[in-house]
């Protein structure tokens, strides 16, 4: 029997001696990891951020379209109302359009000479050329200023004023002008 213990305490001894066969650790619940849940908020993230700018831009929109509406109608009742206005006011100074050739034929018209001693300029305003020896000129009553005839006459039959000062050009009646 010493030989059947002493195998048993050497297969004992063997035993102890080798490793036991290490076992996969029990299974432990699974843990969610990191990464699917970063994905899922950052989607979350994303979709928020989205949607908010979506809305901005949508408000903005709007409001670009409310705002242009707004200045195309203002202006357009702007006009309407500037139109009205100039219908029903008369013109505190109406254009009474240019003068007639009767009338321009009683205003003083003269000769040009470079001896006569009285008139200062030498140049037409109208035309912006000087005065030649024997040429036709008009000088304006009231103001005096001095133009070529053809120049003055063309300015006055659109519009009844001294084209220099915008003093208004008097004719006289035809009596009087007949008188003198």
């Amino acid at each position: 029997m010493t030989t059947a213990e002493d195998e048993e305490t050497t297969a004992t001894r063997l035993d102890r001696d080798r490793p036991i066969p290490s076992l996969p650790p029990p299974s432990q619940p699974s843990k969610p990891r990191g990464g699917g849940v970063r994905l899922l908020s950052f989607l979350l993230q994303t979709l928020i951020m989205s949607s908010a700018l979506l809305l901005f831009v949508l408000f903005a929109g709007v409001a670009v379209l409310v705002l242009v509406h707004l200045f195309v109608a203002g202006g357009a009742l702007r006009r309407r109302r500037r139109r009205r206005f100039l219908l029903r006011s008369p013109s505190p100074n109406p254009d009474p359009g240019g003068l007639s050739a009767d009338e321009l034929e009683r205003l003083p018209h003269f000769d040009w000479s470079s001896d006569d001693q009285t008139l200062t300029l030498t140049d037409c305003a109208v035309c912006l050329e000087g005065f030649r020896e024997g040429e036709g000129c008009r000088s304006l009553p009231g103001c005096g200023h001095c133009f070529h005839r053809n120049c003055v006459d063309r300015w006055l039959v659109r519009t009844p004023a001294c084209p220099i000062c915008r003093g208004g050009v008097g004719v006289a009646p035809p009596e009087m002008a007949a008188a003198a």
